[in-house]
C-alpha cells in the first residue's frame, strides 16, 4: 500500500524558496528578539546631556547602563545613573561614599574618613577661582558628612559645574536605576 502525500501546488524549486524564505523570517524574528531583550533589560543606552562627568564622559557621548547589578555592593569609582527627583530628572555621577564613610571637602580636595584622596585621574576644575569659603558654598568646602546605610555619596567629575551630593545631599539606594559598564 502506497502512503498518500498531498502534493504541493507550488512548483519544487518554488517551494525550496519558500522553505528558505520561512527560516530566514523565524531567524529574523528571533535575533530581534534577543537584541531588544538584551537592550531593554540587561542594558539600555543613555546619552550624556551635559558637561558633568566631563571629561569621563563627554557631552554627546553614549554610555550603556545596566540594571542588573546589586546596589548595596556598589565600590568607590562606579559611576551610577540616579533618579534626582519626582519629575523623571536623572544624574549621572560618582560613588565616592559609602554607608560609614565619612566624607568632607576643603579647598575642592576630597577626604575620605580623614584621609584625602588623589583624584587626578578623571576630575575637572573649569573655576580657576581660589576656592569659595564654606559659608558661600558647599561646593568647595563641606564640612563632613557620615554616609548612612543603603545611602551613597556621590560627585561629578566636573565639580565645579556638576550637581551632586554636595547639592542633593545623601542619594539612596532607592533612586539607583543603573550602573554604567561602558
Amino acid at each position: 500500500m502506497k502512503s498518500y502525500k498531498p502534493k504541493s501546488q507550488l512548483p519544487e524549486h518554488l517551494e525550496f524558496f519558500k522553505r528558505i524564505l520561512i527560516r530566514i523570517s523565524l531567524s529574523l524574528f528571533i535575533a530581534v528578539t534577543i537584541a531588544y531583550a538584551v537592550k531593554f533589560f540587561f542594558f539600555f543606552p543613555y546619552t550624556i546631556t551635559n558637561e558633568f562627568m566631563a571629561p569621563s564622559f563627554k557631552k554627546g557621548s553614549k554610555v550603556y547602563i545596566s540594571h542588573l547589578f546589586s546596589k548595596d555592593k556598589l565600590l568607590i569609582g562606579d559611576v551610577i545613573l540616579v533618579k534626582v527627583n519626582s519629575d523623571s530628572s536623572v544624574l549621572l555621577a560618582r560613588v565616592v561614599g559609602r554607608k560609614g564613610d565619612r566624607i568632607s571637602i576643603k579647598n575642592k580636595k576630597l577626604f575620605r574618613n580623614g584621609n584625602q584622596i588623589s583624584e587626578t585621574n578623571f576630575v575637572l576644575f573649569t573655576d580657576k577661582r581660589s576656592p569659595f569659603s564654606g559659608s558661600f558654598s558647599k561646593r568647595d568646602n563641606l564640612d563632613e558628612v557620615l554616609v548612612k546605610e543603603k545611602s551613597y555619596f556621590l560627585l561629578a567629575d566636573n565639580r565645579d559645574e556638576g550637581i551632586d551630593s554636595r547639592e542633593l545631599g545623601l542619594i539612596s539606594q532607592d533612586s539607583i536605576l543603573g550602573k554604567v559598564l561602558f
